[in-house]
């Protein structure tokens, strides 16, 4: 099975932080996360052509999950084990 990622980060004081993680698997299933930590930091354009674009926080798929959840759903998502 093969898997598509797209991803968004953004370099803060503690490093690169994780914003949203995007797969699609090659079966046609999809799976979107959104990190809860990713306030603060982002600059001009990472605000204008990033942040904007997010899923809607109204939109019935979006929750913010915080990084454990989001490993946890992904490799539930793969078939991988979280150990």
């Amino acid at each position: 099975m093969r898997y598509y990622f797209d991803t968004e980060f953004i370099d803060g004081e503690f490093g690169l932080q994780l914003i949203s993680i995007g797969v699609c698997a090659q079966d046609g299933r999809e799976f979107y996360a959104v990190s809860d930590i990713y306030t603060g930091g982002c600059n001009t354009w990472m605000r204008e052509n990033v942040l904007a674009r997010l899923q809607p926080k109204n939109a019935p798929r979006y929750r913010a999950q915080p990084l454990a959840e989001i490993k946890a759903d992904l490799l539930a998502f793969v078939g991988g084990d979280a150990s």
